[in-house]
């Protein structure tokens, strides 16, 4: 038969014994793939994210500002072909050569012939 226990003698249920302590991983152990994953995309939003998202905003408003140039330098590339045009054309050099002899009449220029051009159509 089994001797009753006393009740003098300490429980050893629910207590861990030394080796079963060491054994146990610490606490930091416990929290380091968090602590590793909250660090790393700190790192992306800090040294990725940010610097990414100013960059992104730089470059769209100078695209805007190129934009703005090449519509520019079109139409300005427009008006040089039409004055090429002009230039190139016989009887235009014909009829400025003859505004330059005869001194009654106003020496015909580009902008002027531009106007008339415009006027008769």
């Amino acid at each position: 038969m089994k001797a009753p226990s006393s009740p003098l003698k300490k429980s050893t249920r629910g207590r861990r014994s030394r080796s079963e302590d060491e054994a146990r991983p610490g606490l930091f152990w416990g929290w380091a793939p968090l602590v590793l994953a909250l660090g790393f995309l700190g790192q992306i939003t800090a040294f990725g994210y940010g610097p990414a998202r100013a960059k992104a905003q730089r470059l769209d408003r100078d695209e805007h500002e190129m934009t703005q140039r090449i519509d520019v330098l079109l139409a300005e590339e427009g008006l040089l072909m039409k004055e090429g045009r002009m230039l190139d054309d016989d009887i235009y050099r014909e009829r400025v050569r003859r505004t330059l002899r005869d001194p009654r009449q106003e020496t015909l220029t580009l902008a002027r012939a531009q106007a008339r051009g415009e006027e008769d159509r």
